[in-house]
């Protein structure tokens, strides 16, 4: 999956070239606030899938594909050689590969289309092959509508506009190799991983010395080493890799593996943000934020989270939101503050969550809420978020947004105090009688 998911759904203004016919509309199904387009997949089951033009395959979820294994519908022999995709959040990930034998949205038939699979929370993509093999589409916004095969004299079309066939993304260089490593490294064993990757990375494969890098990075395979992390990184972001670049920035940053140079870390965050890769876009920003190997600078700051919160990823909508918090590099708005929050909240991002929870504790931005802003704590707070647990003892406390009940209030200050939380220390002293009261 390529890293920017541009989503093609009601928010988009698209507009159809004059003189050119639809020969075919589907009407679109709205799904959790996104219009999705129905899509019959194998004559079996159909599904609402997300148009996703900068996907390279078809993608569905992990249950989805469960399912069709266990109905049969996909077998064994449907597999293919894994590849290499980015995540909407930048990271490479190597993934599983099938063949669907048949996709048909409306009356429109696609034989034998590459996909891929996905978490058990992604939404289903309708990526590039399948659009690839299509004439032409595009999206009516007037109709909720996905119009296929465009051409020929007709009626324009205010509200959309033609977008063409992209050629799908290349297969990786030696697949079979690839699907060995691939194999490997999801069942653990990191040193077969190794064995392979490291061939393929001494002949310049860019995805493989990311691979070998990041093993060396994590200690998976190989003994720990982040000189020898940094090298491989090199090695593909001197190619443009832009996620090795990310990584090489990383160890800038942190002084892992090469002298800590704040400044050389700008330098490869920056070459990957121009690309549109969003966590050095996210960390590029962060630099900008403490003033480290750049000159301090909030707008620039709200310029690149903005970059990365725009394709989704989770923690430049939360940074971003923090800025709208605080009136830092934009004007203060709570509200869309609550906006960003809830964006990265939605992803399961805890720190957003939390966030989100506390503008309804206060009644900021959003209407005062303390069952909702309960609700958003509990949520960080399951994910061992200790602020949100300390937040959640509080409500408990004094029975805003819950029943109260000291003995949970006591189980939520103490869960944040074993992690260290100051705050929850002193609640869990002071509510237990063993510290100062106010």
């Amino acid at each position: 999956m390529k890293q920017a998911l541009v989503r093609l759904c009601l928010s988009l203004l698209l507009l159809l070239a004059p003189g050119l016919a639809a020969a075919e509309t589907v009407e679109l199904v709205r799904e959790h606030g996104v219009f999705m387009v129905p899509v019959r997949i194998n004559d079996a089951v159909t599904i609402p899938f997300v148009l996703d033009s900068g996907a390279a395959d078809v993608s569905v979820p992990e249950d989805v594909f469960k399912t069709l294994l266990r109905t049969r519908t996909v077998t064994e022999s449907d597999f293919r050689e894994p590849g290499v995709y980015v995540t909407a959040d930048g990271s490479k990930q190597l993934g599983r590969r099938f063949i669907l034998h048949e996709v048909r949205v409306g009356a429109r038939v696609v034989k034998d289309v590459v996909a891929s699979v996905a978490p058990d929370s992604a939404d289903p993509l309708l990526g590039q092959s399948f659009l690839g093999t299509l004439p032409g589409w595009a999206i009516d916004n007037t109709r909720h509508a996905l119009v296929i095969g465009a051409g020929g004299e007709g009626e324009q079309q205010q509200a959309a506009t033609p977008v063409p066939p992209q050629p799908a993304v290349p297969a990786p260089a030696s697949p079979t190799l690839l699907a060995e490593a691939a194999s490997a490294w999801q069942r653990g064993d990191y040193a077969t991983a190794v064995s392979i990757f490291r061939p393929l990375a001494e002949q310049r494969n860019a995805d493989a010395q990311f691979f070998l890098g990041t093993l060396y990075n994590r200690g998976q395979g190989v003994a720990r080493d982040y000189a020898e992390a940094a090298r491989w990184y090199r090695k593909a972001a001197d190619q443009g890799d832009a996620a090795s670049q990310t990584m090489l920035g990383v160890l800038y940053e942190n002084g892992q593996g090469v002298a800590r140079d704040y400044a050389e870390a700008a330098r490869w965050y920056r070459k990957a943000a121009d690309q549109g890769y969003a966590i050095a876009q996210n960390d590029l920003g962060v630099l900008y934020k403490n003033g480290r190997g750049v000159a301090q600078d909030y707008a620039e700051v709200a310029r690149w989270y903005r970059k990365a919160a725009d394709q989704g990823y989770a923690i430049a909508q939360n940074n971003l939101g923090v800025l709208y918090n605080r009136g830092q590099g934009v004007v203060r708005d709570y509200a869309e503050a609550a906006r960003w929050y809830r964006k990265a909240a939605d992803q399961g991002d805890a720190t957003a969550q939390n966030n989100l929870g506390v503008l309804y504790d206060q009644g900021r931005g959003v209407a005062q809420d303390y069952a909702e802003a309960a609700r958003w704590y509990r949520k960080a707070a399951d994910q061992g978020y200790a602020g949100a647990q300390n937040n959640l003892g509080a409500l408990y406390n004094n029975g805003q947004g819950v029943a109260q009940d000291y003995a949970e209030a006591a189980r939520w200050f103490r869960k944040a105090a074993d992690q260290g939380n100051a705050t929850a220390q002193n609640n869990l002293a002071r509510l237990t009688g063993a510290g100062p009261r106010r």
